[in-house]
């Protein structure tokens, strides 16, 4: 299941450090002897914030300008990994919108993985972590059957809530994926890449993702797939 040399490899996420947060030391790794591509799939700034002081206290008058900020966030980012601004798709979809926008998410990773053509391509988990990371994944399942996809598809782990708890890189259901356990160096080298994320440096789970993280996890898109998206449906 892991990228072979060669392969082309094309990661979604749903906002601008997802990638990161789910497989930053994969991508690490994968860039040494594979093509990647990450693709965002929204802007990662809602219009309609559900705390209107997060943009003043980011010194952006607008969303716009939020959105502008956390896609030179990404490139920071992805700049550590070693991926260049060409590898990297930004779409215009509004943080928090992507499950009133299905059908044209799904159109747009349909063309985007018709374009690139990968041997691999990778989800956020379909766990009800956030309504954009299930939508993405929902619309890639969707992409998937439309494009008659043979290639190896996968979800990532990104943060879930277990019993009341936050649980980062894990989960929630049992899988027999891959789990990699993070070397010390592996730890630091994913912990500057999210400091990178400036915006995002405010936010009390990412304070604590930090302290925790230790793993990344990945697995194919299970058999019970479709169950669950029968469920959110």
């Amino acid at each position: 299941m892991d990228p072979l040399q060669d392969d082309n490899v094309v990661v979604f996420s749903p906002h601008q450090d997802d990638e990161t947060i789910g497989l930053g030391v994969h991508i690490h790794s994968w860039t040494q002897h594979t093509n990647v591509h990450v693709d965002y799939t929204t802007n990662g700034a809602p219009s309609h914030l559900l705390h209107p002081h997060r943009y003043p206290q980011a010194g952006c008058s607008t969303f716009l300008e939020y959105a502008e900020r956390r896609r030179e966030d990404a490139k920071g980012a992805m700049r550590f990994f070693g991926l260049q601004e060409d590898d990297l798709i930004f779409s215009n979809f509004e943080d928090l919108t992507l499950v009133d926008t299905l059908e044209a998410l799904a159109g747009f990773i349909t063309k985007v993985m018709a374009d690139l053509r990968p041997t691999h391509v990778f989800f956020p988990a379909l766990e009800g972590a956030h309504p954009d990371h299930d939508a993405t994944a929902l619309a890639g399942w969707y992409a998937l059957q439309a494009l008659n996809f043979q290639g190896t598809c996968a979800e990532y782990a990104t943060y879930t809530l277990i019993e009341g708890a936050l649980v980062c890189n894990a989960f929630e259901s049992p899988h027999t994926g891959i789990i990699r356990m993070l070397t010390e160096e592996e730890r630091r080298m994913k912990c500057a890449a999210l400091a990178l994320y400036t915006l995002q440096q405010e936010d009390l789970w990412m304070q604590q993702y930090m302290k925790e993280l230790k793993q990344e996890s990945y697995r194919p898109f299970s058999l019970h797939l479709e169950e669950r998206i029968r469920q959110q449906q």
